[in-house]
């Protein structure tokens, strides 16, 4: 895969700008296979979610991926207000692209729920034991993450022996990315797309991410986070992966984001292909 730098993709994150009447215009990351990874468009819909509406921070982003979307250079998105309230906004944010015969097809669509934060009941899960500190976890390199990452444990991702079905990864940033919190939540979305099929796959000997898209047919169909508090992603944030359940060809992922102090940030979960071909 291709070695990307943390300017590259907090700019192609933060990228997306509209002329009145027209559509989001925002450049892509330079990715070998000619296709866009899906984090990046759930980074970017959040960013254009955050223009739409500056008033609330975003709440959730639900995506639906049902074609894969091309690099054609500059990737075109239309967005649609829903719903503007006192409490809640909603956005949907979209990417057509034409199909063989020229005609526009639905390729992404992602729901951003921005919201007013308010006083209310608070509770939240526990950090898992197990995670111990980032200064004990093993750095790993996720290559198109161009950020500090650190598992915990033996585990392995591109190991095809049986495993544990469980992936603890400590992530952070290794530089100031300022104040704005829809670039941090754009850059936990960015990464949070990419381990989740790893994670479905470490319990089934013979099988590991190396697969995915190879011997495996893989991709992702559905994807969704909830931002709880907020949150920093250059300081550092501890995901605790899961995958409870694969069948019928499918495989559905569970993910949970821990502030180091134990906070309960933010949650992830992801429903996507994986078949063997025959």
């Amino acid at each position: 895969m291709t070695r990307l730098s943390l300017e590259g993709v907090v700019a192609c994150l933060t990228s997306p700008t509209r002329e009145a009447g027209a559509a989001w215009q925002a450049t892509t990351l330079d990715l070998a296979g000619g296709g866009i990874f899906g984090g990046e468009l759930l980074g970017q819909a959040i960013s254009i979610a955050s223009k739409l509406d500056p008033t609330m921070p975003v709440r959730s982003v639900s995506a639906v991926f049902p074609r894969g979307v091309r690099d054609v250079g500059v990737l075109e998105f239309c967005s649609v207000a829903i719903h503007k309230g006192s409490a809640y906004s909603t956005q949907r944010v979209e990417v057509h692209q034409p199909d063989r015969n020229g005609a526009p097809v639905l390729c992404f669509s992602a729901t951003v729920v921005c919201h007013q934060p308010a006083a209310g009941v608070d509770h939240g899960a526990t950090m898992p034991t197990a995670a111990s500190s980032p200064d004990d976890a093993r750095l790993v390199d996720l290559t198109i993450i161009p950020w500090e990452t650190r598992i915990v444990g033996d585990t392995d991702l591109d190991d095809r022996k049986d495993q544990p079905n469980e992936l603890l990864l400590w992530m952070r940033v290794p530089a100031t990315v300022g104040d704005e919190l829809a670039l941090h939540q754009s850059l936990l979305a960015y990464l949070s797309d990419l381990t989740l099929i790893g994670t479905a796959l470490l319990q089934h000997d013979g099988w590991s991410q190396l697969d995915a898209h190879s011997t495996l047919r893989t991709s992702v169909i559905t994807h969704q986070l909830v931002f709880h508090r907020p949150f920093r992603v250059d300081e550092w944030l501890l995901i605790h992966q899961t995958s409870p359940v694969a069948a019928d060809g499918s495989a559905f992922g569970v993910g949970h984001v821990y502030a180091r102090d134990g906070r309960l940030v933010a949650s992830i979960t992801q429903e996507s292909m994986i078949r063997v071909p025959g």
